[in-house]
């Protein structure tokens, strides 16, 4: 068995525009969070975070039905830091840009 990108195992999102929207996004928040990108691609790329978890962000291969909050389905997806403080910074990122926050912390 060889070396594995995400020796934790992953969890993959499937978004609606990778290439226009998300990429960026994920690209961005994913460095500021620490993690390594593993995969870099025009539909969908990969990260590990520091403890070996990988994150895989693609473009949805179907464009219905479109994502609703509460709906059946990924609610979220909790990514840790190693202090409150790091969390206020990471919201704090987030609100600059500003993406829709459904909670803060």
């Amino acid at each position: 068995m060889g070396t594995s990108f995400d020796p934790l195992g992953h969890i993959k999102l499937s978004v609606s525009d990778y290439p226009g929207k998300s990429k960026a996004f994920y690209q961005k928040l994913f460095s500021d969070l620490g993690y390594t990108q593993v995969d870099d691609g025009d539909d969908g790329g990969g990260w590990k975070t520091p403890e070996g978890l990988g994150i895989w962000i693609s473009q949805a291969e179907v464009a219905e039905p479109k994502y609703v909050h509460g709906a059946p389905g990924l609610h979220h997806l909790c990514l840790k830091v190693g202090s409150r403080k790091r969390v206020d910074e990471i919201h704090q990122i987030l609100v600059e840009r500003d993406v829709r926050i459904f909670n803060t912390p």
